[in-house]
């Protein structure tokens, strides 16, 4: 397990953006449930690892899982249907009825059986275009790590102004097919047209 535990960083991104011409809500179908509990059984040894790496999204107050290795996580998926599995993206908002950040990375480094109480975001792409105007979004992300958060989005921007499928709480997953936070606010910064795909949060 590691959790990566880096102070967070707000930046204004004035990438100038209108939507494009072919913008479309696409949803990705893989996992339609949007809360699901998820349960792992004590560890046969000391040394039997998680193999799951999570980032704390400490603004949000939940872990976000940025890596599925060799270990319990992945012998629990092994035969499980995609909707019962642990994947990249999920967002942990409790774990053995604790729902501190502090207190649910202590559990992870415990020897006991872990519930989780996962979110799992749902996935949409928007298409966008510089066109001189701003963005008008302000990022939150670690000095280190790979989630990108949209915190305000503001009404003197391209995103507000266009009527953008983008909103405050919103993830940035990738642009461009750049993943990492710093590979992300690198390219809104110098890209003519980003394709955004975003992760959200939809109550059930």
């Amino acid at each position: 397990c590691c959790c990566i535990d880096a102070p967070d960083k707000s930046e204004i991104i004035f990438s100038k953006p209108t939507l494009a011409d072919d913008y479309c809500y696409q949803p990705f179908p893989a996992r339609d449930e949007a809360r699901v509990v998820l349960s792992l059984p004590r560890p046969e040894s000391a040394d039997e690892p998680l193999g799951m790496e999570l980032e704390p999204v400490h603004s949000e107050g939940f872990l976000v899982v940025t890596r599925i290795m060799d270990g319990r996580v992945q012998a629990h998926n092994e035969g499980k249907p995609a909707n019962r599995q642990f994947a990249e993206g999920d967002y942990v908002v409790c774990i053995n009825g604790k729902t501190q950040i502090d207190e649910m990375v202590s559990l992870l480094h415990s020897d006991v059986g872990l519930t989780f109480f996962v979110k799992r975001p749902r996935m949409h792409s928007v298409t966008v275009r510089r066109d001189g105007k701003q963005f008008g979004i302000i990022l939150q992300y670690p000095v280190c790590g790979n989630y990108v958060f949209i915190t305000k989005v503001r009404d003197d921007g391209s995103v507000k102004d266009c009527g953008a499928d983008i909103v405050a709480g919103d993830r940035v997953a990738a642009v461009n097919r750049r993943m990492s936070a710093p590979e992300i606010v690198e390219e809104l910064g110098v890209c003519e047209e980003a394709v955004l795909t975003i992760a959200r949060i939809r109550d059930a």
